[in-house]
């Protein structure tokens, strides 16, 4: 009874209003206050006395028309107005509900606020004058109406873009699946390999006609295994590729692999595996932070009478492949260059590195500054400078 309960857009609509009260929250607040915690029998007790005081307020508040809410601004969905006034109805329990608004909320200074601001001024009526009119109720609904249908055109909108981005989400996280869950990777990894390989051998074959004799082609090849084997590696891989056998090149680059592989399986998987991740990761969260960059401009396009929609999944779709072909070429290049022994002289080195350990007491506020100044810690030693040093 008198209670006064407020809600706003973002809580308090949903809130279950029990004329005269809850008595079992009441018991519970009671139990609280009067540190009764330890009491197994209060709580009960307790309900039963209030639940007759709950009955004669409930009783009260009724006769006087039972809940009224009041709204002071009209929202721009009318869920959100008609989830509030619900609270006057629970269950059948009597109320009322009733808005004031005015002419200077958002909501009406959007739409229509300034052709009914006119017929106020043409009917002299004073600022503090209610208007209480059919005309003025549908045209707030019409308003929510035309702010409802934008927002759906809107949320409509954003999904067609972040489509675009889930579908290539969807990838790199089967990706990351099969690194993280499967227990051999060879599968993914065999592919990467052959597509690697068949990107290096479609690039030699576009290009080797102008390549008439074996140092030029020899330099072609150099040129595009850059990216995939290091300069000694690559030395030697292209001493022994003939002019025009572009079986050979691919025969090669599978024996270099599996001669690495077979160095050692257990480490050159482990290296598979972790090397991986640590790209897919990283190349991933460059991409996404591509796609924001994107997507904040791809609106301009509009200007030049080109769907944005369209261009940005066109754009987005090339930075994908990129990333994929990144990705790849990164793996294989670390797999293709894999050597035991310098990973176990690595191994060696850490393991000879001799960590030491200074243990010293704590240095008191008042004690000497260990800077040998005389000066008390706290005024020498806990400032920017010792005063020795500066």
């Amino acid at each position: 009874m008198g209670a006064v309960t407020v809600a706003t857009n973002m809580a308090g609509r949903g809130v279950d209003i029990k004329l005269g009260g809850n008595p079992e929250d009441m018991a519970v607040q009671h139990q609280i206050n009067e540190n009764k915690l330890d009491d197994p029998m209060y709580l009960d007790s307790k309900i039963n006395e209030l639940e007759l005081q709950v009955a004669e307020e409930k009783n009260k508040v009724l006769e006087l028309g039972g809940l009224y809410v009041l709204g002071t601004e009209r929202h721009d969905s009318r869920r959100i107005d008609n989830q509030l006034r619900g609270r006057s109805g629970r269950q059948g329990d009597p109320g009322e509900s009733r808005f004031y608004i005015s002419l200077q909320d958002d909501l009406m200074r959007r739409f229509q606020g300034e052709r009914i601001e006119s017929i106020m001024n043409k009917l002299n009526l004073p600022d503090e004058e209610r208007i209480e009119q059919s005309m003025v109720t549908k045209s707030i609904e019409r308003a929510q109406a035309q702010v409802e249908s934008l927002n759906f055109e809107i949320r409509k909108n954003v999904l067609k873009f972040d489509q675009v981005l889930n579908q290539q989400r969807e990838v790199i996280y089967k990706w990351r699946r099969q690194l993280l869950r499967s227990d051999s990777i060879e599968n993914l990894i065999s592919e990467w390999f052959d597509d690697v390989v068949s990107t290096i051998s479609n690039n030699i074959e576009l290009h080797k006609k102008n390549y008439e004799n074996l140092e030029h082609f020899n330099q072609l090849i150099s040129d595009e295994l850059s990216n995939l084997l290091s300069d000694g590696v690559k030395k030697e891989f292209v001493r022994n590729i003939e002019i025009n056998d572009q079986l050979q090149i691919d025969h090669e680059l599978e024996n270099l692999f599996n001669n690495n592989e077979s160095q050692d399986s257990d480490t050159f998987w482990k290296l598979a595996r972790g090397s991986s991740l640590s790209f897919v990761d990283q190349s991933w969260k460059d991409h996404l932070a591509e796609m924001d960059y994107l997507r904040s401009g791809i609106g301009l396009r509009a200007m030049g009478q080109r769907d944005p929609l369209v261009e940005y999944q066109n754009e987005g779709y090339t930075l994908f492949e990129d990333l994929i072909e990144n990705v790849k070429f990164s793996v294989i290049r670390i797999l293709m260059n894999f050597d035991k022994s310098f990973i176990i002289q690595n191994q060696e080195n850490k393991d000879n590195v001799k960590t030491t350990q200074i243990i010293k007491d704590k240095i008191g506020r008042n004690d000497p500054c260990y800077c040998g100044s005389g000066i008390k810690y706290k005024k020498c030693g806990m400032v920017d400078k010792c005063i020795k040093k500066s």
